[in-house]
């Protein structure tokens, strides 16, 4: 733990030197050193700000939750900001709004799905959102003076990755210098500056092109690298009959947390009761969500596909986030331990029922 804590005020000296240096280029370096002691940050931040460490999900206590349920005439109003449009990576909380577990903590939500340039943390310390699914990056918002808190972290590992034809013949990172790489500026692709960095990429080693967002850019070839979610635009690919690489930072040593619920220092401040309450009722809905995964493709598919995703694309994309999710989740009726396990045999039913349960319609 000493040591641990050691590693921890260096990395914020480090952190705080990095951010009023040079930008992302050399806060990446950091990173590329410091990934672990990234999730070692988030979880300091939660215990100093909020009481309770950023951990995967965790069992719930059913007869302590109906305890604490308000009367419907309680109900409290709160937005939730989305990282991205609707998709199966925010099943949790469809979960839990269409179940009852926020209705059931005194909470009326309404749930936004991302639209402009805006990132999630910006648009709730606007004033836009009360909560927001964002990512790692909290962390660097949060060394930049701005107060936000991480509550819970859903995806233990980030999907993003860079996305490559096997035609290219890129199979490393490192095959990437003097090619064309799509890429964002921003905090928000720090994992995939750090996987660069730690390849010995450096931007005046790339061709680096401004990400389109539109997977048909890798496929028409005009790009040789492009940063995608391989939970999503991979299935695109796969359709496309494109062969394709993956590099994914976490197989090159940098392992950066995924999708983390977070909120605000004021909300924290004003409404600790509600926080607790929209924490549990969203880990609530994950839980949910991974145990019937089927069902909520079906809820996807006709109450919030604005993405117009098909039932395959949304198997595909649910199949893989479990491996980034679930590896450490502990469900109430599954668990023989309480510090994180999953059931092998819960994991090859889950995987199986998506590849084998037919399509509707």
């Amino acid at each position: 733990m000493v040591a641990r804590h050691a590693r921890i005020t260096i990395a914020f000296r480090n952190l705080k030197e990095a951010i009023t240096g040079t930008g992302i280029n050399r806060l990446s370096n950091l990173f590329v050193l410091t990934d672990k002691t990234l999730k070692d940050l988030l979880r300091l931040f939660s215990l100093l700000l909020y009481g309770f460490a950023v951990t995967p999900l965790t069992c719930f206590d059913a007869a302590a939750q109906n305890a604490m349920e308000p009367s419907a005439s309680t109900q409290s109003s709160v937005r939730l900001q989305l990282k991205w449009r609707h998709a199966f990576q925010f099943a949790g909380y469809y979960a839990a709004h269409e179940k009852g577990y926020f209705r059931e903590k005194g909470l009326d939500v309404t749930i936004l799905e991302h639209k402009g340039k805006a990132s999630p943390i910006e648009v709730m310390l606007k004033g836009g959102a009360d909560y927001a699914v964002s990512g790692s990056d909290v962390v660097i918002e949060r060394a930049k003076g701005r107060p936000v808190v991480a509550l819970a972290t859903i995806f233990q590992h980030s999907a993003y990755a860079f996305l490559v034809s096997k035609a290219s013949g890129i199979e490393r990172a490192e095959d990437l210098a003097g090619r064309r790489v799509m890429i964002g500026s921003g905090v928000q692709d720090a994992a995939l500056q750090a996987l660069l960095r730690r390849a010995g990429v450096d931007d005046e080693d790339l061709i680096r092109l401004q990400t389109s967002f539109d997977i048909q850019s890798l496929i028409k070839g005009d790009t040789d690298a492009f940063n995608a979610y391989i939970t999503d635009q991979a299935y695109l690919l796969q359709k496309a009959g494109v062969q394709f690489n993956h590099l994914l930072p976490k197989h090159h040593g940098v392992d950066f947390y995924g999708d983390t619920l977070v909120t605000t220092e004021k909300e924290i401040r004003e409404h600790p009761e509600r926080v607790k309450a929209f924490r549990e009722a969203s880990l609530k809905g994950w839980e949910y969500a991974l145990k019937h995964p089927n069902e909520l493709i079906n809820l996807i598919s006709g109450r919030y596909n604005t993405q117009k995703m098909s039932w395959e694309h949304l198997s595909y994309e649910a199949r893989t986030s479990q491996e980034l999710i679930q590896r450490f989740l502990c469900l109430s009726d599954l668990c023989t331990r309480t510090d994180g396990c999953t059931s092998r045999r819960y994991l090859r039913s889950w995987a199986l029922s998506l590849r084998t349960a037919p399509s509707p319609g």
